[in-house]
């Protein structure tokens, strides 16, 4: 062994000064490494995308039935919980009373009964809710499949929906002379007015529910708030 390496001092279990380190700088990456390239990391721009619309998995129309049907289900669920609970509030005011008598007793009864009534205007609230949230879910699923078929008819006929729009395709999209584009363009034309059609439809329908979702916020506020001031 060369002399001083690695070796230790006699009577001792420590390695002599200056053994058992790195040279100095050693142990370090030399400067920049360790770090990728600059730009590297990233997605060139533009990809993570479908390219265009062709073989696109999203509708036209925008929404997640699913997910929708899903959320009113949890919604009343939540609110068959709270009628269980406001019955069982029901029942201890009332073992209460027959077991303590009094002002008092009177007053916390009182408070229970309120509350009690609350839990089942809560609960009645948020089950009707959940009903809309699923019969939206199911109007949203209609309008979904209506949309993906017309995107299928107009990739049939050389057309494209882009933004709301049926436009031609990009490409060649077939013979091309003044009857083909004549006959193109009343297809676009029909096409398109379907596409408004089911598009008014999904806008009117989302408005109402989101005009039914605010005034049950109210409504539930105001239930809270005749509790606590109760």
């Amino acid at each position: 062994m060369v002399a001083g390496a690695g070796r230790l001092t006699r009577g001792t279990g420590r390695l002599t000064r200056a053994t058992g380190r790195l040279p100095r700088g050693t142990g370090r990456l030399p400067r920049g490494t360790g770090r990728l390239p600059r730009g590297t990391g990233r997605l060139p721009r533009g990809t993570g995308r479908g390219a265009g619309t062709a073989g696109a998995a999203v509708s036209v129309v925008p929404g997640d039935p699913a997910s929708l049907s899903a959320c009113g289900a949890a919604t009343r669920g939540v609110g068959e919980r709270l009628g269980r609970h406001a019955s069982g509030v029901r029942t201890a005011s009332r073992l209460l009373g027959e077991g303590w008598a009094g002002r008092t007793s009177a007053g916390v009864r009182r408070r229970t009964g309120d509350l009690a009534e609350a839990t089942d205007a809560t609960a009645a609230e948020l089950d009707r809710v959940g009903r809309v949230l699923q019969d939206h879910a199911s109007d949203l699923a209609d309008l979904v499949a209506r949309g993906r078929a017309l995107e299928e008819r107009a990739r049939a006929a050389g057309l494209e929906v882009r933004e709301g729009r049926v436009e031609v395709a990009w490409g060649v999209t077939g013979t091309a002379d003044a009857a083909s584009d004549r006959q193109r363009e009343e297809a676009r034309a029909g096409l398109q007015a379907e596409l408004d059609l089911v598009l008014a439809q999904h806008r009117r329908r989302r408005d109402w529910v989101l005009g039914v979702l605010r005034e049950s916020t109210t409504t539930l506020a105001e239930v809270s708030r005749n509790l606590r001031g109760g």
